[in-house]
């Protein structure tokens, strides 16, 4: 196809004009395609129409970064903290109790089960309530577990609650990380997950070196683990 030059187009419309008609115009097709949404059925969106907000930015509907992202460091760094110095405090206490070694051994390893089944139902719940929820809901049995150890002194009874708090740690393992990796972008996703692993070891470690604060034969550490 060749493009009239502006002189021909120019002779175009005072020939329409001389004969008291209006020069034509060159319209174009108004193009409607036609979008399939994700759970829904399709819907008709103008090429005119300005795009929804969820094709220009992809955001969390709870964390966003900035702040928000710094708080859930914070909030799991706790975690972490608590999770090593009931580490520490169990380990000491179960010599004082008398358990044994292999009784010890069989006790902790409880907490790996928890563990292991923790994220297969983890999955489930975030589907049906949140991650909000589930967090919130996780961290404090989790915070109530190990409250019980300190009243329930046996080893069937810590061996339960190991359990049950190492599926509470799998699950907030699996929110938090979730959450970390749709909030962060490709270009800092690196960074995030970077600083994520520091705080997760940097906690473990620094709550086993909480236990010489207090007395493993008491109840004082427990209830700062709990906190």
């Amino acid at each position: 196809a060749t493009v009239p030059s502006t002189s021909a187009v120019s002779v175009l419309v005072m020939d329409w004009t001389t004969i008291g008609a209006p020069p034509p115009t060159c319209t174009e097709p108004t193009i409607t395609p036609t979008v399939r949404w994700r759970g829904a059925g399709s819907a008709r969106v103008s090429v005119t129409d300005p795009l929804p907000d969820a094709v220009h930015t992809h955001e969390h509907p709870t964390v966003r970064g900035g702040v928000a992202l710094w708080t859930l460091f914070v909030g799991f760094a706790m975690l972490m903290i608590g999770n090593g110095l009931n580490l520490a405090v169990l380990g000491v206490r179960m010599v004082d109790e008398g358990f044994g070694v292999r009784t010890s051994g069989w006790v902790m390893a409880c907490y790996f089960a928890g563990f292991l089944l923790g994220p297969v139902m983890v999955v489930r719940w975030l589907s049906g309530v949140g991650h909000i929820r589930v967090f919130a809901s996780l961290a404090s049995i989790a915070s109530c577990v190990v409250l019980l150890q300190f009243v329930w002194i046996s080893p069937p009874s810590w061996a339960l609650m190991r359990l049950v708090f190492g599926f509470c740690m799998a699950g907030l393992y699996v929110i938090v990380e979730s959450w970390l990796n749709d909030a962060s972008t490709p270009r800092n996703r690196g960074r995030t997950l970077a600083v994520y692993m520091i705080v997760s070891m940097g906690g473990l470690g620094l709550g086993q070196l909480l236990i010489a604060a207090g007395d493993p034969s008491g109840d004082g550490l427990f209830i700062v683990a709990s906190i």
